[in-house]
């Protein structure tokens, strides 16, 4: 700790002199009537102010004692305390200044025996005297307050960072943090940033080290902006320092709390995303996190808002999201980035509540009235005049001062381009690159308008052009200096601009070109290793038939014959690198720097990526001389560029290449909006021709459905199910018209196409694909081979999700069998077949057979090293092997270690999930209703209750409350709430949990396995209330539902019967309501204690 006497003894001097100084301020008050609010304000303050060292006293002492004799502090806290030490000693000085300054106004003390003519006169000499003292006597009270402030604030700290350092709070700390009512660093650190501007805006001098210290505890964690800031950024420094004080300033009185939003609106090329970007750069220091959305259309907005989710280890949606940062305790801005569609409905992605700091930059003017703080909005359109000179020579690299030649032109061309920072960026590059001189630029400047609006008058006029025609020019000017160079550099610059320009324009990955290069050359090493195993396979085989061998030999003319010779379209340095199968990126690196050094590109190094401003995006794909069927080319260029990209199956299955997966969406949906418009253009010029039926309907190549086929994996990635369907469903079709049902192609395609339908809630088509992909794959490759095993195995789990566990179950026992023969029974795929197959044997009731397969795979998966103990699949496996202790055979309940063991596997699912995915990844709130169910079935229902229902609060708020996951935990509440005996909430939840699977996609003719569960859980509580009629009808509904599913031999029907035909003896009238059911003779009805959850 700091020197104990200095910090006792500062205390102790200070609150002597308060105690002096406050009796006698209580004896001057009475007889002193017109400053008797002054002085009474002042005896406030002094009382306060022996407040907060009595509590320094007292925090120092415990504090010391609970950090120990031998425990160092850190750096932060010896600063804190050396501050406080130094504050003490200039605050006692100023209350002794402020005592002999009031005794001077207030005269020798009086008798209180005195007359009141006395005091009276009294009264009129202190005012006079005050008067002539009013000046020192305001500076030091306001020095006084800043003191009692700034101690104030200091102590807070030091609790607070002594408590998150030493995890040592004593029940001083405790009842202190109750004081602050939750403050977090960030807020006492912004209350000290408006402490000190206040002391700032006056004659006064913050108290010692005080801004020293507020730069000591920078709290930033998180710094994601859509750019990096200019390095010839220039102007608006007073807009900037508004926004900061708009933010930093309390609430008015009796005006409550509120989020603080400011927008900045203004023409593109205006300066608004550098702008933010630079307050954030500013005042970073200020936020726990600075994040930033991409307003500029739904998709991308949500898929910014998953890198936020990221951050906050919740579920990758926009609710999700939004509601951890509203909830964050610590200071954080949002910068909502080009929220210029007016179709956009911006309100849906600002977070709710009261906390955090948001910019928005829009060109829509009527979204200012967003804004809530300070002026609300302010809007950008040119520089002011010494700015905008100032920023065109700095970026021309003219070195000042500047003489009045100099800014005579610069001020000329700034007014010419209207004053807006893009366009000088672009003419200070043009300069600055020789392609013209200052004194000259104008009337190049002029000559490339004129071509642009020629150009424009001849392609029809498009609304908001003309705004941008100065602009344009600019760019022209940049685009002639390099095609001048007639270099390779500059060439391969041009090409790369104009692919570019069919990109989204943030986040432009050099990556994204180099894995375009490399890719083919991957994917044809991996074919010729999959031929070479196939023919191995193929000599092991059979002989086949002349019919089948004619059919291979057709099926391979048709091949050749469809074959594309053409090489792809791509940028000469891709095709060259193409050509000698290797790839140098001395060619890429050199047109990216030509770019950069012409603004026309900007690198970020905070993701080390490139981005184009939009306007300069337009007017590259738009030029004066880029006609339509120019357009079409490089858009395809950009498009086989994506496409090149993405591996198909089985490479490219890393969490790294998910990451890449994820980064690649916005630009496939750039791409392919700027393809339709093109359709569109070429449709409309066809239309017009008077040859137009000469042009036959243009038809799929072979090239493009495999980029169908590669962009519905990042689709299927992100979750974008129903566009994944509609390319695979192309994709499908060509390869059966052109390749056969039997072909690897269409199985694969089929394969995924199944997948995406069971996203959709389309189980059954989903079944009926694998299926027909299961006896293709048998016929083609016999019932060994590793993929029909594969296959065998996928279809097993769909059969176990439709309720069809006696299929399941058969299915799994081929594939894991056929796989350990094949494969080893430590294979990846071996181990996974296993974990399905213990889950079919659970799901039938066999917990012994599951137990024992479970136990192999979770063993297995936690040695193997493409998994380990860590990996999702061992989780879900070892979340299988917990449920097999819940219930024993028959539906029998579990012994107390059984339940143990039961619930110390689900706490290390739970654990290494959180970890893994976050607190509110549907993985995770999985185990916690499953924790929950074995707290329950061990007699801890408060907090079996407590955990579920914080469970489902998330899941409702990400998932919606039809999700399956959704409706599992409500299911299971329902369960826990009957056992608690509050039968009315729980028939409410049930009736609700029933419903909702009847209207589920999943189902089969209304019916799932859950809902057969839910309704014969109310037929239990109708019968624990006496209500006979109404369990017995519910205990009907659930056998037929089993019916529907094909469980007729299923030990739970066996349950369920016997269930019924006791219910039926309990009732009075039983015929009237019991609707027969036929029961198998073979079958004896029993009794049993408890059922297990079915499925």
């Amino acid at each position: 700790m700091a020197d104990p006497f200095s910090i006792i003894a500062g205390t102790i001097g200070v609150i002597d002199v308060c105690w002096r100084f406050g009796n006698y301020l209580k004896d001057v008050q009475a007889g002193a009537a017109k400053v008797e609010d002054e002085i009474a304000s002042l005896s406030r303050e002094i009382e306060a102010l022996t407040a907060v060292n009595e509590t320094i006293q007292t925090s120092y002492k415990e504090l010391q004692a609970a950090s120990g004799p031998n425990e160092t502090e850190s750096k932060q806290i010896k600063t804190l305390w050396r501050n406080i030490r130094s504050n003490l000693q200039d605050c006692r000085l100023i209350v002794e200044e402020l005592e002999k300054l009031v005794q001077n106004i207030a005269g020798k003390e009086r008798s209180k025996e005195d007359s009141r003519l006395t005091r009276k006169i009294d009264g009129f000499r202190k005012q006079l005297r005050k008067q002539s003292k009013e000046g020192d006597f305001l500076r030091l009270q306001s020095r006084l307050e800043a003191y009692h402030n700034s101690l104030q604030l200091m102590l807070d700290l030091i609790i607070l960072t002594h408590a998150q350092q030493s995890h040592t709070v004593t029940k001083k700390s405790i009842e202190q943090l109750h004081v602050l009512t939750g403050k977090s660093f960030s807020e006492i650190k912004s209350e000290l940033f408006a402490l000190h501007k206040t002391l700032s805006s006056t004659d006064l001098k913050s108290p010692r080290s005080l801004v020293e210290w507020s730069t000591l505890t920078s709290s930033n964690e998180h710094f994601f902006v859509p750019q990096g800031v200019e390095k010839y950024y220039t102007g608006r420094s007073s807009i900037l320092e508004d926004v900061e004080h708009a933010f930093a300033a309390p609430p008015s009185p009796g005006q409550n709390q509120m989020q603080k939003r400011i927008v900045i609106y203004g023409v593109g090329g205006s300066g608004k995303t550098q702008f933010c970007c630079k307050y954030a750069q500013l005042y970073r220091q200020n936020y726990w996190g600075i994040f930033w959305i991409n307003a500029s259309s739904d998709d991308l907005a949500k898929q910014t808002y998953q890198d936020i989710a990221k951050v906050g280890r919740v579920d990758e949606s926009v609710r999700a999201a939004k509601y951890w940062l509203s909830n964050l305790k610590t200071h954080w801005l949002l910068i909502i980035d080009n929220a210029d569609d007016p179709g956009l409905s911006l309100e849906e992605y600002i977070p709710e509540g009261e906390r955090g700091h948001i910019l928005i930059t829009t060109r829509i003017p009527s979204n200012k009235d967003y804004g809530t703080v300070g002026p609300q909005s302010f809007r950008f359109q040119g520089l002011e005049d010494d700015d905008a000179s100032t920023l065109l020579l700095k970026t021309a690299s003219k070195p000042a001062p500047w003489d009045s030649i100099t800014q005579k032109l610069a001020y000329s061309i700034t007014e010419a381009l209207g004053f807006l920072p893009l366009a000088l960026m672009h003419a200070g590059k043009a300069i600055m690159k020789r392609l013209c001189k200052l004194e000259d630029y104008l009337d190049y400047h002029q000559a490339e308008k004129q071509k642009v609006r020629e150009a424009r008058d001849f392609r029809g006029f498009r609304k908001g052009d003309s705004i941008y025609m100065n602009v344009y020019s600019t760019f022209e000017i940049n685009f002639r200096g390099l095609q001048s160079q007639k270099t390779t550099e500059a060439d391969d610059a041009i090409q790369l601009l104009q692919m570019l320009s069919f990109f989204h324009r943030e986040n432009i990955r050099i990556e994204f070109l180099t894995k375009a290069a490399m890719n083919p050359a991957l994917e044809r090493k991996e074919q010729e290793k999959e031929a070479a195993k196939e023919a191995a396979n193929q000599s092991n085989r059979e002989k086949k038939s002349w019919s089948s061998t004619f059919s291979s030999l057709i099926l391979q003319l048709g091949m050749f014959l469809y074959k594309e010779r053409t090489p792809p379209v791509l940028p000469n340095f891709l095709q060259d690198s193409a050509t000698f199968e290797r790839f140098g990126d001395f060619r890429l690196n050199a047109a990216l720097s030509e770019l950069t050094q012409l603004s026309l590109i900007t690198y970020n190094d905070i993701n080390d990526s490139y981005s184009m401003h939009p306007v300069v995006q337009m007017w590259a794909r738009e030029r004066p001389e880029f006609r339509t069927g120019e357009q079409a080319v490089w858009c395809q260029a950009a498009t086989t560029v994506l496409a090149q990209c993405i591996l198909l199956p089985p490479l490219a299955s890393t969490e790294a290449d998910e990451r890449f997966r994820h980064d690649l969406l916005p630009h496939i949906n750039h791409v392919r909006e700027r393809q339709k418009e093109i359709d569109q253009k070429i449709n409309k010029n066809r239309q017009r021709c008077k040859t137009a039926w000469l042009h036959s309907q243009a038809t799929l190549t072979r090239t493009q459905i495999g980029q169908m086929a590669r962009f519905s994996r990042v689709y299927s990635q992100g979750g974008n199910w129903d566009e994944a369907l509609k390319l695979q469903l192309a994709v499908k079709n060509l390869c059966l018209k052109m390749l056969g049902p039997d072909h690897t192609s269409t199985m694969l395609i089929n394969l995924a196409l199944s997948g995406t339908y069971w996203q959709l809630g389309q189980g059954n088509k989903a079944a009926e694909l694998q299926e027909q992909v299961l006896q293709a794959y048998e016929n083609s490759l016999g019932e060994k081979h590793q993929k029909t095993l594969k296959v065998m195995d996928i279809l097993g789990e769909s059969r176990w999700q439709q309720g069809r566990f006696t299929d399941s179950l058969k299915l799994h026992e081929n594939a894991y069998n056929g796989m350990v023969i094949a494969l080893g029974p430590v294979h990846e795929d071996a181990l996974k077949a296993a974990n399905n197959l213990g889950r079919a044997h659970a799901a039938l009731w066999h917990p012994v057979e599951a137990r024992n397969i479970l136990k192999e795979a979770v063993n297995g998966m936690k040695m193997n090293d493409q998994l380990g103990p860590a990996h999702l699949n061992t989780l879900i496996a070892i979340n299988d092997l917990a449920m097999t202790y819940m219930e024993n055979e028959g539906g029998t309940g579990s012994t107390a270690i059984e339940l143990e063991q039961a619930r110390q596997l689900m706490v290390e699912v739970l654990s290494k999930r959180e970890k893994k995915l976050g607190k509110e990844h549907p993985y995770t709130l999985w185990a916690v209703a499953n924790l929950a169910r074995v707290k329950a079935a061990m007699g801890d229902l408060e907090e079996a209750e407590a955990d579920m229902r914080a469970g489902l609060l998330i899941a409702e708020r990400n998932l919606g409350g039809q999700n399956l996951g959704t409706l599992f935990g409500r299911l299971h509440l329902g369960d826990i709430l009957i056992k608690c005996e509050r039968y009315q909430e729980a028939e409410e939840i049930l009736i609700k949990v029933a419903e909702g699977h009847r209207h589920m996609a999943l189902a089969n003719d209304g019916e799932y396995p859950d809902r057969c569960k839910a309704l014969d859980n109310l037929s239990k509580l109708y019968r624990l209330q006496g209500r006979m009629k109404e369990a017995v009808e519910k205990c009907q509904e659930a056998i037929h539902g089993l019916t529907v599913l094909g469980a007729h031999a299923h030990p739970y029907m066996k349950l369920l019967r016997a269930q019924r035909e006791e219910l039926v003896k309990l009732c009075s009238k039983p015929q009237e309501i019991v609707v027969p059911l036929p029961v198998d003779e073979h079958e004896e009805p029993s009794t049993v204690k408890r059922s297990a959850t079915f499925g």
